[in-house]
């Protein structure tokens, strides 16, 4: 009983973990279309890592730990993998989900573009402004994006 217990946290962090790094398979996949080197699959180092830790740890608490505690352990760690994963990539459906419902709320007026000089005067990008009018009491994290 204590080892199918195991294998389904094992299974569901795994899903989970998966499902947080789809993003990245579709940028991997963009990335090969538009002529990008192999390289481009350290893209996958975040979830490799994480599956790695969760099933290692499985396979250490299988063989070696024989107690109680054992589930409750494992289930630590594997909340643990699955939370720092969510805390340290840039992109994940919960935070793509979290920011678009943070966004409802937000009226962006005035757009203006002008181009960025050097200091020699050579155009170096585009500098964009604009207003935003939100909730007060809302943060919001406002970046440009193409």
């Amino acid at each position: 009983m204590r080892q199918s217990r195991l294998l389904l946290i094992a299974l569901a962090a795994s899903a989970i973990v998966c499902a947080q790094n789809v993003l990245f398979l579709t940028g991997f996949g963009w990335a090969l279309i538009h002529g990008a080197g192999i390289e481009s699959a350290l893209a996958f180092a975040p979830a490799a890592i994480a599956l790695t830790v969760i099933w290692i740890g499985y396979g250490f608490i299988k063989k070696n730990v024989s107690s109680r505690a054992t589930t409750s352990w494992f289930a630590a760690l594997a909340i643990t993998v699955v939370v720092l994963n969510e805390w340290l990539l840039p992109a994940t459906p919960l935070r793509a989900w979290r920011d678009n419902r943070s966004l409802k709320g937000v009226r962006v007026l005035a757009v203006r573009d002008q181009p960025l000089l050097s200091a020699q005067g050579d155009p170096i990008g585009v500098l964009l402004s604009f207003d935003a009018l939100g909730a007060p009491a809302s943060r919001y994290s406002i970046h440009g994006a193409l």
